[in-house]
C-alpha cells in the first residue's frame, strides 16, 4: 500500500534501531541493578559502623561501671547516707510490689511499732 508523502524506512535501519533500543534499555537496567546493590552494600557498612560503635559504648559502660564499684564500699555508703540525713522507707503502692514483699521476694524495713497518741486526762 503506497501513502502519499510517506517513505517506507529501509529494512536495515529498522533493525539497527531496535538493537539500539534493546541496548540501551539492557544499559539501563543494569545501571539500575548496580544501583541497587550499592545501596545495599552501602546500607550493610553502616548497620556495621553501628555496631561498633555499640560495642564501643558497652565497653565504656563496663569501664564506668567498674570504676563505680571500686568506690562504692559500705564505708562509703554509710558516709553517703550520714550526708543525706534522716532516711525512712519507701511505702509500696503497687499491689505487685506489696506482694512480692510480703512473700519475701524483696527486702522490707523491719516494722516499727506506730507511735502512741498522747495521754488524754478525763474530765478535761
Amino acid at each position: 500500500m503506497f501513502v502519499a508523502g510517506y517513505n517506507a524506512p529501509e529494512p536495515g535501519r529498522t533493525v539497527f534501531a531496535k538493537l539500539a533500543v534493546l541496548i540501551l534499555s539492557l544499559a539501563i537496567g543494569a545501571c539500575i541493578l548496580l544501583a541497587v546493590r550499592q545501596m545495599r552494600i552501602q546500607s550493610v557498612h553502616e548497620l556495621a559502623a553501628a555496631r561498633l560503635r555499640i560495642l564501643e559504648a558497652d565497653a565504656r559502660l563496663w569501664k564506668l561501671r567498674a570504676r563505680v564499684a571500686e568506690r562504692v564500699t559500705p564505708q562509703n555508703i554509710e558516709v553517703m547516707a550520714d550526708r543525706l540525713g534522716k532516711m525512712k522507707p519507701l511505702l509500696f503502692e503497687d499491689p505487685d510490689a506489696r506482694r512480692l514483699a510480703d512473700a519475701g521476694l524483696v527486702w522490707q524495713p523491719a516494722p516499727t511499732a506506730p507511735e502512741k497518741p498522747p495521754r488524754r486526762e478525763h474530765g478535761r
